[in-house]
């Protein structure tokens, strides 16, 4: 109906005359909520003339479709956006990383999330309790030539095993005897 409105000429006669009841319906709230929905259609004016190039033009939405639609829209302005929003700002905030300004950065941020979530999944959550830099004490004697040429001894193996144990994960975890898991 709206289009069959904009499709008027700028001044129109008609020989409706509403009397009566249907005269009484027409109150001042009714009159601005109609003037309101015209000049909202007046906006995208070219889908409803029906000479719009979009492939929405004359497209027939099933009933309720387009409260949904429209519901949906209203949620995501409302909800949807503004936490994803907050949520990125958090995550930039909190990792140091540039925010992105476009969609292309935002895919490329989230990327990076989920290979650092793969990554992450590697290995044994115990692996991030632990002090790591004990850890790499443990290590040390291989860095400057092998357990052999410093004395291997049976406690640095065994914190060694122990290290082994908190950042490999379950499947490859070392054997009884010390030796990896193929």
């Amino acid at each position: 109906m709206q289009g069959l409105i904009l499709r008027l000429q700028r001044t129109v006669d008609s020989p409706v005359r509403w009397r009566g009841a249907e005269l009484a319906r027409l109150t001042p709230e009714v009159c601005q909520h109609v003037n309101d929905l015209l000049a909202e259609a007046g906006g995208p004016a070219s889908l409803f003339l029906r000479t719009d190039s979009s492939p929405w033009t004359g497209a027939v939405l099933a009933d309720g479709g387009v409260q949904q639609a429209l519901d949906l829209v209203q949620r995501m302005h409302a909800e949807t956006l503004p936490q994803g929003l907050a949520t990125i700002q958090t995550v930039t905030t909190q990792t140091g990383l540039k925010r992105p300004t476009v969609i292309a950065e935002l895919n490329e941020l989230a990327d990076l999330l989920e290979a650092v979530e793969r990554t992450l999944s590697n290995y044994s959550l115990q692996l991030y309790q632990q002090n790591l830099e004990s850890i790499l004490r443990a290590f040390c004697p291989g860095k400057n030539g092998g357990w052999r040429r410093r004395g291997r001894s049976v406690h640095a193996a065994n914190t060694g095993r122990r290290a082994l144990q908190f950042w490999l994960p379950e499947t490859r975890k070392p054997r009884a005897n010390g030796r990896l898991r193929p």
